[in-house]
């Protein structure tokens, strides 16, 4: 079910303004309470600024790339069947631009975890020769000259100059309001009550789906955080989250894409290289032995399938089709505000 949640604003009292608490609503039955920066409450302004911030070009070097130029709303906040993003001056990124759903609860952002919060993550973008290619001094610059921004940002953060550190609160406000709400999906793959899959037949499927791929996409809601990274090629093999942490035990390990919306957030995989499901399944029922060597861990329970029959995979890919909440691809909160009918900036 969803549910509206207070989130309540803190900010220090000497400021001359009093922000609005931001209700964010949410599954409560699937999710726990979201992780929020005692730092950067939600509230109605910040959000409101994060997303004119998310959706607008000017913060490129040339204006022509937002962030919502490579996630975009129509396609689950993907980059809808590109194999990689489009940056400045047709630039081609090297990864496949991941699904924004759910960021409220992960702590690892990236294929290679190098932010480990939104608030770092929201910078990184606009600053990168491929993508954006802004710097922040030239980014604050056309800010602080914009007709409206000062006073939103006034609005969402007090009184004084628009800073850097204020421009990635409000964008990571934005981003953490992206979230699966009205509609009820399984908690976990691998405990989910699998009676909701008996009329359809695919009881022992759920089992094999679950047991074989659930130790790495722990929940369907958001990714199952990093693991070791099992991909033959030279481009994705490195530290991985290793390089950010220096922690052994992150040597190699890369990010799990979430499960929610999978059957209609392809292509797949960090370059892309799949585009379909079924190549996918094919990709994994080929390695999986292979796998098994280097993580014998991942596939400990007898109920772990090691080869997959058409059968199977046709069932999986049923399945996988029902990990989904379509309310966010038209959700007016979350949407284009310069998009609007008859949009005018006098109104914000």
């Amino acid at each position: 079910m969803s549910v509206f949640i207070f989130l309540s604003a803190g900010y220090d009292d000497k400021l001359s303004f009093t922000p609005t608490p931001y209700k964010l609503a949410y599954n409560t039955t699937s999710l726990a309470e979201p992780k929020i920066p005692a730092d950067n409450p939600l509230t109605v302004e910040g959000v409101e600024l994060g997303r004119f911030l998310f959706y607008d070009s000017s913060l490129s070097k040339n204006n022509t790339i937002s962030c919502s130029s490579c996630h975009k709303q129509e396609f689950y906040f993907t980059d809808g069947g590109n194999k990689v993003s489009k940056g400045i001056h047709g630039k081609l990124g090297k990864r496949n631009a991941m699904s924004l759903l759910n960021l409220a609860w992960q702590d690892r952002f990236f294929w290679d975890g190098r932010a480990s919060t939104l608030e770092e993550l929201a910078l990184i973008p606009i600053q990168d020769s491929t993508e954006m290619d802004e710097d922040l001094d030239g980014l604050i610059r056309k800010l602080r000259t914009h007709k409206q921004y000062p006073r939103l940002f006034s609005t969402a953060f007090g009184n004084g100059p628009i800073k850097k550190e204020n421009v990635a609160k409000a964008i990571a406000q934005f981003l953490r309001t992206i979230t699966s709400n009205g509609i009820a999906v399984p908690d976990s793959i691998s405990s989910h009550d699998k009676s909701v899959y008996m009329n359809k037949g695919l009881n022992e499927s759920f089992t094999s789906l679950a047991y074989t791929c659930g130790k790495c996409h722990k929940d369907v809601i958001y990714s199952g955080g990093f693991q070791d990274n099992e991909i033959d090629d030279t481009e994705h093999k490195g530290p991985g989250l290793y390089k950010y942490t220096m922690e052994e035990k992150d040597k190699a390990k890369f990010k799990v894409p979430s499960l929610m919306n999978v059957a209609s957030t392809a292509p797949y995989m960090h370059d892309g290289r799949f585009s379909t499901l079924r190549e996918v399944l094919s990709h994994y029922n080929t390695h999986l032995k292979d796998i098994r060597q280097v993580n014998p861990n991942l596939f400990d329970d007898p109920r772990a399938k090691m080869n997959f029959n058409e059968e199977d995979i046709n069932n999986f890919i049923t399945i996988l089709s029902l990990f989904k909440d379509t309310s966010v691809k038209s959700a007016p909160h979350l949407s284009n505000p310069f998009a609007a009918p008859n949009f005018d900036w006098k109104n914000y």
